[in-house]
């Protein structure tokens, strides 16, 4: 009886937060889709995608801090690379970052309504992982966006690591080899506890707390090679995971 009331709970729970995040989405995507068809993402932009992400976790339950954003000068262009766990780090990225910035999403993101051709709109930038001429199309773009003065996020794991507990997985060398060629300095940022908020495999929102921590940011050359750099940009948000607050 117990196990079947628990299943029931979070049925309901599943049900609610569904129908409550379609409906946010459709309310803010109604505000965000002509922004972004006439104007560029800037201000007003960025305020709307922080609405929709406090509506997420208020509907959710979760809340969220930031350690070391307010050092990060607001009008630098930075490639930003973060470990990645959860759907939920995109959202408390748009929410905490003090700067509009530009994401390296996975193609499917983009079919979803509403959702999917704001992100279009906006810029986002969409990746095909399994297909390589795709993948070395969008390292260009991301390249021409940092000479441009636009901030863009790529998330160096490649995809959500499904066990966090065990350390970072290995490092793709793209996001290093952009920095590099753009002379673009790289912001190494770390989230924490979004594992717990919305895990892999699971489509409710779990009351918790998310932290997003910013590093130092790392400063590229013609000397410096892309191993390196992604060395440094690996230690730096393992410290930053392993200086749990």
């Amino acid at each position: 009886m117990k196990k079947l009331t628990k299943s029931a709970k979070n049925f309901f729970t599943f049900f609610w937060q569904t129908v409550a995040v379609i409906l946010w989405t459709l309310v803010i995507g109604i505000f965000v889709f002509p922004v972004n068809c006439v104007l560029k993402p800037g201000k007003i932009y960025l305020k709307l995608a922080r609405l929709w992400c406090r509506g997420l976790m208020l509907i959710g339950g979760v809340s969220v801090q930031s350690i070391g954003l307010q050092n990060i000068d607001p009008n630098a262009t930075h490639l930003l690379v973060s470990n990645h766990k959860s759907h939920f780090d995109l959202v408390a990225l748009i929410y905490l970052f003090p700067k509009p910035f530009f994401a390296v999403a996975k193609r499917s993101l983009f079919y979803i309504p509403v959702f999917g051709w704001n992100l279009f709109l906006a810029g986002h930038i969409m990746v095909n992982r399994d297909n390589i001429p795709s993948t070395r199309r969008v390292l260009r773009r991301v390249e021409g966006a940092l000479r441009e003065g636009r901030s863009v996020i790529i998330f160096p794991e490649g995809k959500r690591n499904p066990e966090p507990q065990n350390g970072l997985l290995p490092f793709k060398n793209g996001a290093f080899w952009v920095a590099k060629r753009a002379q673009a300095p790289i912001l190494p940022l770390a989230i924490i506890g979004s594992e717990n908020v919305l895990p892999i495999n699971s489509l409710t929102i779990a009351r918790g707390k998310i932290i997003l921590k910013a590093g130092e940011p790392i400063f590229t050359d013609e000397q410096i090679s892309v191993e390196t750099l992604s060395e440094k940009a690996r230690l730096s948000i393992e410290k930053m995971l392993d200086d749990e607050v």
